[in-house]
């Protein structure tokens, strides 16, 4: 392949995780074809594992960066090294779709010529994974699906970028510096990025190719991904006005997390206790709990679909509610935090 003839470079942050880099590896080989030129370059971001090896058998680029700072700077790292007119990034615990780098060039390049970015969904279940990954899954299927308003309907105008499978032409993300280095972790600056490419013009969302995703399998990690996101998230929204993404989460879904974590026990337990406004506060409770019902029994009924599991559904309903809660405590401990001085980083870059 001719070194400067490149339509897509296909960009991958890894920090060791040398299984899900390998199976992403093969995917890409088996998936990608002549018919779109493409590279593959791997941003390692100071793994203590050897991966040059790894690269050298599927034919990616390695890219050594020292010292480690995190997935932002390893995607803007493998970016400086690419030829392709589209960044097509991944991260290493997904497996590619054929079709996807082709789907991505097209839509960017000819179809779609006001289009900036394109993010791929993910599976909505997946048989053999465990109940707290496939819940990941699940829930964030359903959610990017409601963007859709045709079931038919194959492309949308989103909102958001999802970084761990999307693409971006070169220019429009040379023209909002990359991502964010300022985060040093994998939350956030996927969001950051998402708000800033979406000023810049149109983004996409695609249902198809599906793009499968590894979701962590413990909700312990769910939790602490939970918890690091909202502590962040808080003070970005509160310091630059900005509003919810439906890629990242709709104004919907936060109106149902706040029902059932925060207003139903808070109400419910101001119900407990003897004062003339008891009654006030148990209806209180009992309108919260229907709201968060009603809300979440359309994503349960189509986690019962896509599972045929009436146990799965039962984990979802009980994981969506623990993790419900978690937001609204986190939430509230940020917004204490933002309140007491404690500011986000400026953007990057002019968001209007």
């Amino acid at each position: 392949m001719n070194d400067t003839a490149v339509d897509v470079s296909c960009i991958i942050p890894v920090h060791n995780h040398r299984t899900h880099l390998t199976r992403l590896l093969e995917s890409l080989r088996e998936g990608l074809t002549d018919a779109i030129r493409h590279e593959i370059i791997v941003a390692d971001d100071a793994s203590t594992e050897d991966l040059s090896g790894l690269c050298a058998e599927f034919g990616a680029r390695h890219i050594r960066v020292e010292p480690n700072q995190g997935p932002a700077n390893a995607r803007n790292a493998g970016a400086a090294e690419a030829k392709g007119a589209v960044l097509l990034f991944f991260d290493a615990d997904v497996v590619y779709a054929s079709g996807a780098a082709e789907k991505a060039w097209r839509l960017l390049t000819q179809e779609r010529p006001d289009a900036v970015a394109v993010s791929f969904m993910h599976q909505p279940f997946q048989p053999g994974d465990a109940a707290v990954a496939n819940y990941q899954a699940a829930t964030e299927h359903y959610w990017t699906s409601q963007l859709f308003d045709d079931p038919n309907q194959d492309v949308v105008e989103g909102c958001g970028f999802a970084s761990r499978s999307g693409a971006v032409r070169r220019e429009a993300y040379e023209a909002i510096r990359g991502f964010d280095p300022h985060y040093k972790t994998n939350a956030h600056e996927d969001y950051d990025f998402g708000k800033r490419i979406a000023a810049h013009g149109t983004v996409l969302v695609t249902r198809a190719p599906i793009i499968y995703h590894d979701y962590p399998a413990r909700l312990a990690r769910v939790i602490r991904n939970l918890w690091v996101r909202v502590h962040l998230f808080i003070p970005y929204v509160l310091t630059h006005k900005a509003g919810l993404f439906k890629i990242q989460i709709s104004p919907k879904e936060g109106r149902i997390r706040l029902a059932g974590g925060f207003g139903f026990p808070a109400a419910a337990a101001l119900a407990l206790v003897p004062t003339p406004a008891q009654p006030v506060f148990a209806a209180a409770a009992l309108a919260c709990l229907a709201y968060y019902g009603a809300g979440v029994a359309p994503f349960l009924r189509r986690a019962r679909a896509w599972s045929q599991s009436t146990v799965f559904t039962v984990q979802c309903a009980l994981i969506h509610g623990a993790t419900s809660a978690v937001i609204n405590v986190a939430s509230g401990l940020a917004l204490l935090r933002f309140l007491m001085g404690q500011r986000a980083a400026p953007l990057r870059s002019p968001v209007h």
